[in-house]
């Protein structure tokens, strides 16, 4: 399991072809063993579709020239945390609390110890 701030969006070169990372579980399930699986592609939903929740991402940045928000922290899956003994869910991939976290950048509170919105995974293991 690789997590962290990548300093990019899941899409660019250093995480697809440098780390080998795909959206596609099955692809990785079934046809690639050293392809890592980035669940984090789904943050990546334009605030034009999205009316209920404008945020979508786990960076904002305010003087953005085409983008405020931006999907820069990943979690990044090996095969073995996709079959077998465990099992991850893309439902519980998620963003941490975003409405609370959001409240310091809303209300313009400057004491916010990171501009980084958190994200976490849940892995099941079957029992025998």
């Amino acid at each position: 399991i690789m997590m962290g701030d990548y300093n990019v969006e899941p899409y660019h070169d250093a995480v697809v072809h440098h780390l080998q990372s795909s959206r596609e579980k099955d692809l990785v399930l079934k046809k690639a063993p050293h392809v890592l699986y980035n669940p984090c592609w789904k943050f990546l939903i334009s605030s034009q579709y999205n009316l209920v929740k404008p945020k979508a991402g786990t960076y904002y940045y305010p003087s953005g020239a085409f983008n405020r928000w931006h999907t820069i922290d990943q979690i990044l899956f090996s095969q073995g945390f996709l079959s077998g003994e465990w099992v991850l869910n893309d439902d519980d991939v998620t963003i941490v609390d975003i409405d609370l976290l959001m409240t310091a950048y809303e209300s313009e509170i400057k004491y916010n110890v990171s501009d980084h919105l958190p994200i976490s995974a849940v892995l099941t293991r079957k029992l025998p």
